[in-house]
């Protein structure tokens, strides 16, 4: 019988936040966190207070700037351009109105600034080891593992979904770190796609498709690390279906898995960004 560890995402990231807290006490200055917030969403406003809670807690200075909807894309560059001179770190909240043009409005951050990892040029540095800075969700994925041992080279990995938070910039570090992986979309044939999660041995997913992963698709011992969420009922659900523990060698729950371990691993960016001398790699043991 297969024991599950199931991954306690949030007792990870309160240890993370404790040490962030701690080093942040020992510096001079306070980092600070510029969030540009255009819009208005009850879900989202829900993301921008936890990460502005979790910066209250470890001594960072979080400034909030509301943009009213109606905004042009030339109104937005231009404020970002503005006062991302004044910040450690920068994050355009997703998603954005319809008519701005999401890339151009990213790429207007600067890549030193840009912590939650979204533009071209921050993208490209990850891409080639140029930066400490990790995209949030991923680098969830990859502390979990360092976490609980798990050695992508020694597996074969199913990417589910190639989403921008979640299944691209996954792919490009398992590209980066040339491990084996298979990646999955919508297009993908049902019947193949059912084929490849039973071959599995690590599963990771990212689409927000409610319970779409079965137990009778996956194979006994998988490593399942579910980032996909979505509501249902006034619930926060995941991609994989509960009944999987019941075959996972180790899973992560939604919610309480790799969401809050996000945020942590947005202030552990926000530490590079902030002080030249922060050179702590939590992804790995050494």
């Amino acid at each position: 019988m297969i024991m599950t560890i199931l991954v306690d995402g949030k007792k990870l990231s309160l240890e993370l936040r404790d040490s962030i807290k701690e080093y942040i006490i020992q510096q001079e200055k306070s980092p600070s966190l510029h969030i540009i917030y255009i819009g208005s969403d009850p879900v989202i406003d829900n993301f921008v207070k936890y990460k502005e809670i979790f910066g209250a807690f470890v001594g960072a200075e979080v400034v909030i700037h509301r943009l009213g909807a109606d905004i042009t894309l030339e109104e937005a560059i231009a404020y970002v351009e503005k006062h991302q001179q004044d910040a450690d770190g920068v994050i355009i909240q997703l998603p954005l109105p319809e008519h701005l043009d999401r890339d151009m409005l990213l790429n207007s951050v600067d890549p030193g600034k840009d912590i939650d990892v979204l533009a071209e040029k921050t993208r490209n540095n990850f891409i080639q080891n140029k930066t400490d800075f990790f995209p949030p969700v991923t680098g969830a994925i990859a502390y979990i593992a360092q976490q609980h041992d798990v050695d992508f080279k020694s597996f074969k990995t199913l990417i589910v979904g190639n989403g921008t938070l979640v299944g691209y910039p996954t792919v490009l570090w398992m590209d980066r770190e040339k491990y084996h992986y298979t990646l999955v979309d919508k297009q993908t044939d049902i019947y193949v796609l059912h084929q490849l999660m039973n071959d599995s041995d690590i599963i990771i997913s990212g689409v927000g498709q409610p319970h779409m992963i079965k137990d009778f698709f996956i194979k006994e011992g998988v490593i399942i690390f579910d980032a996909g969420t979505s509501e249902s009922g006034k619930k926060i659900i995941g991609d994989v279906h509960p009944d999987a523990i019941k075959k996972a060698s180790i899973m992560t729950p939604v919610p309480g898995g790799i969401g809050p371990l996000t945020i942590a691993i947005l202030y552990n960016n926000l530490l590079h960004a902030a002080y030249a001398d922060y050179d702590r790699n939590i992804y790995t043991n050494s």
